[in-house]
């Protein structure tokens, strides 16, 4: 994708003039009545802009070309309604299109020349509003000077946010494209959880009365299985043993899906579930990292358990006595559908699993002890509270479950599959409790009484987080297991070691041209004796000069990562005509001679100016020419250049050959 991507551009670059005559042409049918449906002219917009900040096309002559191809169309539009006047508006073709009609007319009739501005806006009305100014004589002079300014003004910021989206990109590419995925996919997965619940509350409160009234109808009729809907919804019969009978029914059928899912004799995962520890692998950045790890936390039996004695507390000092007693018996009877299922069961989380370890019993067990807390907990507060407060309730609840498993599965912790399954046990429990909760005397139980335990909750947090956090960082974190000889790496163990850096789903990004032995202290200062410096830091101070017209060796550098991991050193050196070497380095997971491997590239920047506004140092994609920056070598280290590293593709314009440096004897 991202080739056809290169493509596109490079093509958009080479015929700018057939690539504006195109912007022109959709500008103008999208305003005609049957070709704007099925042309999408924002969203080109958008696209032009990303090409102008890509340097592809210029941004006046698109904004030109855009303003004439949209008052080009509305002068189709002003021609008929001014060559047939009422009856190209009754016409079998506009029969359809009666109610934007309509209002077309309603809007010309209060505002006369001002309708031309502000029907360019509305896309239903835009092409009726300017054959209606045919239709009532309008001068062609008129209407053509209020179109221009209302294209003009319509196109103008369209472009500019399809620029400010490009510039974005560019620089996000040159951070780390996983990070900008992994903010995406968050923001994308709250923003659907919220609707999902928001959805799914509407949807139960719309018909759950009903839902109880047809469970008893079938109890009525099957006395015998029936008893269980009777001891769950109706309030005259007892509800203990109904709970319990339930709980065992779920952690029958939770340990038999487990079972099948997983496979009869083989624990290992299915192909389902590696290809999306494998996805979410290739999104850690370390940030993401850090993230995780920190919700992550708040599911462990250090966060909640606390939490649930709290609640507990609060409601017998309350003689909230129904409510406790459901408190119990959601973490009781949840505790034993745990126990069960690790008894039975032998399923290894992801770390455990590739580092050997395949005894491990269910993984999901916290999981699932966290959805029962932070599930139930807003089914007490959302008792006898208005709409509103409970949908915030279940949202804060299920939003915190969901971003727990999701965390738990972008570390590794969790397999996908056992963490929804973990999720789907807890919250099928919470709902069952919920109902049988709620149909026995429930009463109203205000937010103000549980501050105490939102109060333990945010204590027990930072707790964790001050104390385990580091620790659990390092559990995810790559650590250098690999070994080789320094004789055998300086000859050809160098071709073990990746030859690109590495993005998002293992798209090869800068070849690593660089293998760096040695202490980094050392390699610094043996860079900065042969005239390379560390570079302004991405400061905000500092990324205001983006706007000056600072040189390029002013102007901060954005950092970038490898394989998850934070580059340890960047330093710089000029080059002629404004231009400038850069160095990374990373962390290898090879030592050699019990000393660090750095892996590292050396790219070529130069200026780049986006609108003339910012002046941004842009990676140049030639990988060969930049090695020479190396020459003279850093005293206190031999350097040789090997031969082409067998993992170099065809893509990058890049030799193949890697600097290896090592200290001198």
């Amino acid at each position: 994708m991202l080739d056809q991507l290169q493509f596109v551009l490079e093509w958009v670059a080479r015929n700018p003039d057939w690539t504006l005559a195109l912007l022109a042409f959709a500008c103008a049918g999208e305003s005609i009545v049957v070709l704007g449906v099925l042309i999408p002219t924002t969203l080109l917009l958008l696209l032009t802009g990303g090409f102008v900040a890509a340097g592809a096309l210029p941004f006046w002559p698109a904004a030109i070309a855009a303003t004439v191809g949209a008052v080009l169309g509305d002068l189709v539009n002003f021609w008929v309604g001014r060559r047939y006047g009422e009856r190209a508006l009754q016409s079998s073709l506009a029969e359809r299109y009666q109610a934007p009609i309509e209002r077309s007319r309603l809007l010309f009739a209060q505002h006369g020349a001002k309708a031309l501005l502000i029907g360019r806006f509305v896309g239903l009305i835009r092409p009726f509003v300017a054959a209606i100014a045919g239709a009532c004589r309008m001068s062609p002079l008129i209407f053509i000077f209020i179109e221009l300014i209302a294209a003009f003004v319509w196109a103008v910021p369209q472009l500019v946010i399809g620029v400010a989206f490009g510039a974005s990109l560019d620089l996000a590419a040159e951070v780390a494209t996983r990070l900008v995925v992994v903010i995406l996919a968050l923001l994308a997965f709250l923003v659907l959880l919220v609707w999902a619940i928001k959805s799914c509350i509407a949807f139960v409160q719309g018909h759950g009365q009903r839902w109880i009234t047809a469970l008893l109808d079938w109890s009525h009729r099957h006395r015998r299985v029936g008893r269980l809907g009777e001891w769950l919804a109706d309030p005259s019969q007892p509800e203990t043993p109904g709970l319990a009978l339930l709980a065992m029914l779920l952690l029958a059928i939770s340990a038999l899906w487990l079972w099948l899912w997983w496979g009869v004799a083989a624990h290992h995962p299915t192909p389902f579930d590696a290809l999306a520890y494998q996805g979410m692998k290739n999104l850690h950045t370390p940030l993401g990292l850090a993230l995780a790890v920190g919700l992550a936390q708040l599911g462990e039996w250090p966060v909640y358990l606390p939490v649930a004695a709290t609640v507990l507390l609060v409601l017998l000092v309350q003689k909230r006595h129904h409510a406790a007693y459901h408190w119990v018996a959601a973490l009781g009877f949840a505790g034993v559908i745990v126990l069960g299922l690790t008894l039975l069961l032998v399923l290894p989380d992801p770390l455990n699993y590739y580092r050997g370890e395949l005894g491990a019993r269910f993984s999901g067990r916290e999981l699932v002890m966290a959805t029962v807390v932070y599930g139930f907990l807003p089914v007490l507060l959302a008792t006898g509270a208005s709409s509103g407060a409970r949908i915030t309730f279940y949202t804060v609840g299920l939003g915190l479950i969901g971003l727990i498993a999701l965390a738990q599965v972008y570390l590794g912790a969790q397999w996908l599959s056992v963490g929804a399954f973990s999720v789907f046990i807890g919250s099928l429990w919470t709902a069952l409790l919920a109902l049988g909760y709620r149909r026995h005397g429930a009463s109203a139980l205000h937010l103000q009484r549980m501050l105490p335990a939102m109060g333990v909750f945010c204590i027990a947090a930072a707790f964790a987080w001050s104390h385990e956090f580091g620790d659990d960082l390092s559990a995810v974190t790559p650590s250098a297991q690999s070994q080789q000889d320094v004789q055998a790496w300086w000859r050809s163990g160098y071709n073990k070691l990746p030859a690109y850096r590495i993005d998002m789903a293992g798209v090869a990004k800068q070849p690593l041209n660089v293998q760096w032995l040695g202490p980094l202290g050392q390699i610094e200062a043996a860079l900065q004796a042969a005239g390379w410096s560390r570079p302004e830091p991405p400061t905000w101070r500092n990324l205001l000069r983006w706007l000056s017209r600072a040189p390029l060796a002013q102007l901060p550098i954005l950092p970038q990562t490898n394989a998850a991991a934070d580059q340890a050193l960047i330093v710089r050196k000029s080059l002629a005509d404004d231009r400038q070497a850069v160095l990374r380095l990373w962390p290898s997971e090879w030592t050699v001679a019990s000393q660090a491997l750095w892996i590292g590239s050396i790219t070529e920047q130069r200026p780049r100016s986006v609108l003339r506004l910012v002046k941004l140092p842009e990676t140049f994609r030639e990988y060969s020419r930049p090695m020479q920056a190396l020459n003279p070598t850093p005293p206190g280290f031999l350097i040789r250049r090997s031969a082409a590293h067998p993992g170099r593709d065809n893509l990058h314009r890049w030799n193949g050959s890697v600097w290896l440096l090592r200290p001198a004897p």
